[in-house]
């Protein structure tokens, strides 16, 4: 439901922008017809037309100019804008659904607006957390290695990348429970800790480091420590 949801804010998108498109080439074609004609008529009378006549028509002409050229210049810079949506849009593809989540969530915890990245990573758990469960099930159930942290190999990386639905389930979680703890919801916290770490198979990427780590792992460290915490 929200790819379809996606999908159909990208059609709107490319067809304001098409529509905007045609529209400026269209004010454009009809500005530069007129020039045409305009210069069509002046050359082919300026031989019989008498010397106040010719100032007159230049005279006229520009007054019109600079209203001319204003409408000219803008309905270029609509094209080119409207061009560069509708190219963007048609030739890019959308970033899935628990992509998009999962970035939102993580860019929310990291300015420090955690009710709206609790708010993204539910949205993406309760979507595709389904889906996530069973796809860990299936690797748990054919005793598939599980990946390691750090830096791996282009076969490896390949792999982990391509449980992208797994990993970005797992990583909501995290960021879940981090968001939680920082606000002083600790039981909460531990909760979204423990159902993180039912995901061994997930991996977190870090770009900056282009390195895994394990979400589960890392959620497991944060419960032990809010748990000795509460006892102390």
């Amino acid at each position: 439901m929200a790819d379809l949801i996606d999908i159909c804010h990208k059609v709107e998108v490319v067809l304001i922008a098409l529509a905007g498109l045609l529209g400026a080439i269209e004010l454009n074609f009809h500005l530069f017809s007129s020039l045409a004609g305009l210069f069509k008529r002046i050359f082919k009378k300026e031989k019989s037309m008498p010397t106040t006549l010719l100032q007159n028509t230049h005279s006229a002409d520009q007054v019109k100019t600079p209203i001319t050229k204003g409408k000219k210049y803008a309905s270029i810079v609509i094209i080119v804008i409207c061009t560069l949506v509708f190219v963007v849009n048609v030739f890019t593809e959308p970033l899935p659904m628990n992509v998009k989540l999962t970035n939102d969530a993580w860019l929310a915890l990291n300015k420090g607006d955690y009710k709206s990245a609790i708010d993204k990573a539910n949205k993406c758990v309760d979507e595709f957390g389904p889906l996530a469960e069973e796809q860990e099930h299936a690797l748990d159930a054919s005793n598939t290695q599980i990946p390691p942290n750090g830096t791996v190999n282009e076969i490896v990386k390949k792999d982990i990348l391509n449980r992208g639905l797994l990993n970005d389930v797992a990583t909501c979680w995290f960021i879940k429970g981090r968001s939680l703890e920082k606000l002083g919801k600790n039981s909460e916290s531990i909760q979204a800790y423990k159902k993180c770490e039912e995901y061994t198979y997930a991996r977190t990427y870090d770009p900056d480091a282009n390195q895994f780590w394990s979400p589960s792992e890392a959620s497991r460290a944060r419960r032990v420590a809010l748990e000795k915490r509460q006892t102390n």
